[in-house]
């Protein structure tokens, strides 16, 4: 037995099929789901020799158990030796809905690292997944970030290029600037004349990936050795 769309991305949920054939999700709702097309999951069934009847449903008191043989993803058993295991916990799957909240500025006077702009937010976001999953090709990304993001030609192929020349490379470049540069005023006050350029620039590099807002305490414990 196999259900379709189980980790799928056409329909734009998970567990569509299980869901499907077990009776959780009803006939009536399937034609509510579509695709980027706007085919509904009702059409693709048909389109696919299938459709949805009560007969066909799986009854859960005629049903002991459901066993699943899956190759191993992770190569863990490989590694130690082993050529099977049973599996007691899995990755769950959520879908969420982000809001990015922002602040509107002036469009000509503002420095980029004073701004808060949700929709820059919003297209670096967009640009960093389909780049990831491979739906923007790298001038598509490009043309997003000039269009949507107000770059220069010259600023987005570098933005995107950091993207992809770096696997892993951290999404908000922007951002990340301005919560150091923050960091930096928030010492540099505190400190006044005694604040130290060289070991602040030292405590970041040293940090490594750990959160820009533990530099200034980080910074603080190691000015007094």
């Amino acid at each position: 037995m196999i259900f379709p769309e189980e980790e799928g991305s056409r329909f734009g949920r998970g567990l569509l099929g299980s869901s499907i054939w077990t009776g959780t999700l009803e006939a009536d709702q399937l034609s509510a789901i579509r695709d980027g097309e706007e085919t509904t999951y009702l059409e693709a069934m048909a389109q696919a020799g299938f459709t949805v009847d009560d007969s066909r449903l799986l009854k859960p008191d005629a049903i002991a158990a459901m066993l699943e043989v899956h190759i191993e993803q992770g190569a863990v058993l490989e590694k130690q030796g082993y050529r099977i295991g049973l599996v007691e916990a899995i990755a769950g799957i959520r879908q969420l809905k982000v809001t990015i909240k922002g602040t509107a500025d002036h469009a000509g006077t503002t420095p980029m690292t004073e701004r808060s702009d949700p929709l820059q937010a919003a297209a670096r976001i967009i640009i960093d997944v389909k780049l990831s999953r491979g739906e923007m090709t790298f001038d598509e990304a490009v043309h997003m970030l000039m269009d949507e993001a107000g770059m220069d030609e010259g600023h987005a192929r570098t933005e995107v290029s950091r993207y992809t020349m770096t696997p892993g490379y951290p999404l908000s470049y922007l951002l990340g600037r301005h919560l150091i540069m923050e960091a930096r005023k928030e010492l540099e006050d505190e400190f006044g004349s005694k604040f130290d350029l060289k070991l602040f620039h030292d405590t970041i590099v040293n940090a490594g990936s750990i959160p820009v807002s533990f530099i200034p305490q980080i910074y603080r414990v190691t000015s007094k050795k």
